[in-house]
């Protein structure tokens, strides 16, 4: 749930925040944390690798 149904009064709750879409992220890990540059990840895309 990602909300408590508990109410405090004078607390607003918190805004709803959705997380990112599965593999949202996933060029800036190929590219930032392995160091593959943007024509290898199209590459290994192709290659159907990832």
């Amino acid at each position: 749930a990602p909300h408590s149904p508990i109410r405090i009064h004078g607390n607003e709750p918190m805004e709803l925040t959705l997380n990112p879409e599965l593999g949202a992220d996933n060029d800036r890990v190929y590219g930032d944390w392995l160091g593959l540059d943007t024509d290898e990840i199209a590459s290994l895309r192709e290659d159907g690798a990832i």
